[in-house]
């Protein structure tokens, strides 16, 4: 009867029976072993898959689940484990699976794998399971091969898997616990890997749902592990109800050190090869090999995946090939030739790709040559990946297509990027997926062309510099838009583009409230872009539009050059800020912003401010070599000026406060408000006005008497600009200058004590007081900085005991201080 069927399993191990002699003892379990998908085991001889972990990695994991598996009680009884594609599930789970079966606690498994006709769909699923649990609980194996007499038929394609659960596994299992009673040691985990590559979604969904179902008929003693990749419809299997309160979720990601587990893995691999490889001599392999920054460069482009470490090293141990060449094809260092050595990862690259509907590629593809041409280039002024522009809603936006048109194109490729919230950033999980897509010969259809990409995305920007849109928009358009017209495949239609741009029309643009618009914000990048830009005569369309702006500026500069927005000018341009930050709190620590001076930078200026608030939206760093040319040497009399009202700013320490949107780069909250020193600003600020100031005494003055706070001070960047300032003060001729020791002053606080009274009214209460000071506040702190003496009065003393009087009683109640 099953004369084509000869082996069997026990005990992990193969053995040879004859059933096709008695039928009548062996019909009902040699029918299910007809039905049993072997190869589906964890020890099947299957090579195809690496079949354990390499020592000494994935260490963390492989406890918590043995550990899970093992306990007597399982609550919830179902643990999905889930990752990305290549992040190494189905040996984290061969390896899980060889540790309970030599444990005895393993009841069956089943491995899925999309390639091998068998193991991709789940018509044997069941069986499979069943067979094992016979093997594995000889006493259940009656009761099993009575079910199969009764309904020999359970087999075929018509009964559901539902039917098939009940009949194969739950019933007998029940019937012996009743019966005889289930052993006390007796297998009770089962584990399905790979999920996601059984043929079907509706069957993947069936899968869980009978799964569930199982696990709730049985005895609370068993248990099922599942892994797959998180793919959408399975993810929203496990958020209803009875899976959900059935199941916990464990994420392979960086809590369980995979780059320490690949590193590992590498170095161990690499250190064989150089031992071992037959061709380890021819020529030799040079030492050390490879240099732990090779090593470190694999682990970050592996980005957590075990298929890329895998990949690599099958590639470079090929005992028909030098190593060191095989590895200086995959660093890029050597010409490939013909060579692949990404070709199992380009596989399962294309095998996702592939899942795509064929109607629906070219928008993926779309979205995703936006995402990866924004963002694997895209850092913000300081070096810091920028994450706005890859986030749902912005990309919806810059697309002109809904948000939720965005999620639905992305959901097959999930197993290669995460998509959350609408604004949270869209996370890539393999860090070698650019270099594939951006590979015709390893990509094919799906091929993404650089050149072409920043092409259209240069387009795209120029018409979106004319659409009112949101400050996110505007920052990667400031960011973006040079970059991708520099390296642009330059196309008739983005010459045209470029030519035609209304460099004035741009410059014209306010603020509607919604962002930063205007020549400060835009014009600029334009114009570097248009100058780096690979169209024909790029440097004559750039130095056409350059003096179109410049008339345009000049006229717009004359409103500083008369009033004191001139130190404000000068101040927007130093330096080159690395942070995209807003200046609002802190400009109001050093300049009075009344509304004169906001209707002459609305009206007739630059717009450096904006709203009556004054937020300083953008720094003019742009601008500044123009702004000393139209100033023609006036700037180092201002710069001068400017230094020393900077310098008397900062006498005491002073804070602003701005949102974490306004600081991005400086704090990683993005919910809150944040209180920031002043000298986040002014230690980049005031070196740059200082080495541009001229030498003079009022200056040299008021720096040598260490008037500058002491918060200021033990910065390096202000310490070293005021010595170099001070060094070069000493060819001048300034006789008698030497620096005061700090005295003590009283520094005024708009917080009212008591009752509102003046540093007047207060200085004459005290008997010993050798001088007064007109002030409408009331007094807060005593402090050291050089200014004002107030007789017995000493560091360290307490002053409100000293000083008498109702006046001043519970209002100076602070101890001086040095600052």
């Amino acid at each position: 009867m099953l004369s084509n069927f000869n082996g069997l399993i026990s005990g992990g191990t193969f053995t040879s029976v004859n059933v096709s002699g008695d039928e009548t003892s062996y019909s009902g379990f040699g029918l299910l072993a007809k039905n049993t998908c072997i190869e589906a085991r964890h020890n099947s001889g299957d090579h195809s898959d690496e079949s354990r972990c390499h020592p000494g990695t994935r260490v963390e994991i492989l406890k918590h689940l043995v550990e899970w598996a093992s306990g007597p009680k399982y609550k919830p009884p179902i643990k999905w484990l889930h990752g990305a594609a290549g992040g190494g599930k189905t040996v984290i789970l061969k390896t899980v699976a060889e540790i309970l079966d030599d444990q005895k606690l393993l009841l069956g498994d089943f491995f899925f794998r999309r390639t091998v006709a068998g193991r991709n769909n789940a018509q044997q699923l069941f069986a499979t399971i069943a067979y094992q649990v016979c093997m594995n609980i000889p006493a259940s194996r009656p009761y099993i091969e009575a079910a199969v007499k009764r309904n020999p038929l359970i087999f075929n394609q018509s009964q559901s898997m539902q039917a098939q659960a009940d009949e194969l596994i739950i019933t007998p299992l029940l019937q012996l616990s009743l019966a005889e009673g289930l052993p006390a040691d007796c297998a009770r985990v089962i584990i399905i890997d790979g999920l996601d590559e059984c043929h079907d979604a509706d069957t993947q969904r069936e899968v869980l749902t009978v799964l569930e179902k199982t696990i709730r008929k049985l005895p609370p003693s068993f248990a099922i592990l599942v892994a797959s990749r998180p793919e959408h419809h399975i993810r929203e299997m496990f958020d209803l109800d009875d899976l959900n309160k059935s199941s916990s979720r464990m994420a392979l990601g960086a809590t369980y050190k995979a780059d320490a587990d690949i590193k590992t893995f590498f170095v161990d691999k690499f250190q064989k090869i150089q031992k071992h490889h037959p061709l380890r001599v021819l020529p030799p392999i040079p030492e050390p090999w490879p240099t732990i920054e090779i090593v470190n460069a694999l682990v970050r482009k592996a980005s957590g995946q075990f298929i890329y470490a895998s990949t690599v090293i099958k590639f470079v141990d090929s005992p028909r090939h030098n190593p060191a060449y095989r590895l200086g094809v995959v660093l890029g260092s050597e010409i490939p030739g013909n060579l692949n050595p990404f070709g199992q990862l380009d596989d399962l690259y294309s095998a996702v790709f592939q899942s795509i509907d064929e109607k629906d590629r070219v928008a993926v593809l779309t979205i995703l040559s936006t995402l990866l041409c924004s963002v694997v280039y895209n850092t913000s002024l300081n070096g810091v990946p920028s994450i706005t522009s890859s986030t749902p809603i912005f990309l919806a936006s810059f697309l002109d297509i809904e948000t939720h048109e965005i999620r639905r194109l992305l959901l097959d490729l999930e197993s290669l990027l995460a998509v959350k919230a609408d604004n949270y950033p869209i996370a890539i999980f393999h860090a070698s997926l650019p270099d594939f897509l951006f590979d015709r010969f390893r990509s094919g259809p799906f091929f993404i062309d650089r050149g072409m990409t920043n092409e259209w995305l240069a387009r795209r920007c120029l018409d979106l510099c004319f659409v009112q849109h949101g400050t996110a928009m505007t920052y990667y358009l400031v960011q973006k838009l040079p970059w991708f017209l520099q390296n642009a495949t330059p196309t008739r239609e983005l010459q045209n583009a470029v030519q035609t741009i209304d460099i004035l029309k741009l410059a014209g643009l306010r603020d509607d409230g919604r962002g930063a618009y205007g020549l400060h914000c835009l014009c600029e990048p334009v114009l570097k872009g248009i100058q780096k830009s690979t169209i024909p005569s790029a440097e004559d369309v750039y130095t056409q539009k350059l003096d179109i702006y410049k008339n345009f500026l000049q006229k717009k500069m004359e409103a500083y050059l008369k009033n004191s927005l001139t130190h404000l000018l000068l101040f927007s341009i130093n330096p080159e800020y690395s942070l995209l930050i807003s200046y609002s709190g802190c400009l109001a620590l050093f300049f009075p912003i009344s509304e004169e001076i906001l209707r002459t930078d609305r009206e007739d200026g630059l717009w450096l401010l904006t709203g009556a608030d004054g937020v300083f939206r953008r720094p003019l760093f742009l601008l500044k070599d123009f702004i000393h040319d139209v100033m023609q040497g006036k700037e180092t009399q201002s710069y001068t000026d400017l230094a020393l009202h900077l310098a008397k700013g900062m006498r005491r320490g002073s804070s602003f406060y701005a949102s974490a949107s306004e600081i991005a780069g400086v704090v990683d909250d993005r919910n809150s408000i944040h209180e920031l020193p002043a000298v986040y600003i002014m230690k980049d600020v005031f070196p740059a006005i200082l080495s541009k100031s001229t030498i003079r005494l009022d200056l040299v003055k008021y720096l040598t008497d260490y008037r500058v706070a002491s918060k200021y001070r033990e910065h390096q960047e202000i310490r070293d600009a005021i010595h170099n300032y001070l060094t070069r003060a000493k060819s001048h001729d300034f006789d008698g200058i030497e620096p005061s020791q700090p005295n003590l002053e009283l520094e005024s606080s708009p917080f009212q004590i008591g009752p509102r009274k003046s540093l007047e009214e207060i200085i004459h209460a005290h008997p010993d007081a050798g001088r007064s000071v007109v002030s409408d506040y009331t007094t807060r702190y005593i402090q050291a900085n050089g200014s004002f003496t107030l007789g017995p009065v000493k560091m360290g003393q307490e002053v409100g005991v000293v000083w008498k009087g109702p006046t001043t009683q519970n209002i100076v109640n602070h101890y001086p201080r040095e600052i």
